[in-house]
């Protein structure tokens, strides 16, 4: 009974804001994801008429996203959601890197080369190390969920972004 008194004591000394950080919210990232598709342009048309998401690692975005996209479409075009290896990209429209495999940027970069695929990270900073967006948790904003854009690396891509996404994230150059 004391070592737990003790433990619950410990535990009330740790910051909410470290507890809280550790929550993403997948249902809010997967709404996100679904309005990259509607935003932004590929260069040239989507190949037979489906967007596919690709998701890299263990992670609880692929069902939540399976949900939100089931019996949508994207200018016509029906949407596919898989959890996917990093050699498997390149088939992608969209590949999403998540959190328990951000150390993976490079490898997957090198994969795709120039292919017009955009590549969403879910840690904060990581377009500086090649993702065209990535989502994350503001901690210092009361834990909103947000996102930033590369806009150079979009472009260099050939994507064609909406002003209204634009709007809404925080460009890094």
């Amino acid at each position: 009974m004391k070592k737990l008194l003790i433990l619950l004591l410990g535990l009330s000394f740790i910051p909410i804001k470290v507890i809280q950080a550790q929550n993403f919210n997948y249902k809010i990232n997967s709404m996100y994801i679904y309005y990259f598709s509607k935003y932004i342009d590929w260069p040239g048309k989507v190949s037979d008429q489906t967007i596919k998401i690709g998701i890299i690692g263990n992670s609880l975005l692929v069902e939540e996203l399976k949900k939100l996209t089931a019996n949508k479409k994207v200018n016509n075009c029906s949407i596919i959601v898989e959890a996917i290896s990093i050699a498997e990209s390149k088939k992608c429209n969209i590949v999403i890197l998540s959190k328990n495999n951000s150390a993976k940027i490079k490898e997957l970069m090198m994969q795709l080369g120039d292919d017009p695929v955009l590549v969403v990270s879910e840690k904060e900073g990581f377009t500086a190390k090649g993702a065209d967006i990535c989502i994350y948790v503001d901690d210092e904003d009361n834990f909103k969920t947000k996102f930033e854009l590369s806009k150079t690396k979009m472009a260099k891509s050939g994507f064609k972004v909406s002003h209204e996404l634009i709007g809404l994230a925080s460009i890094v150059e």
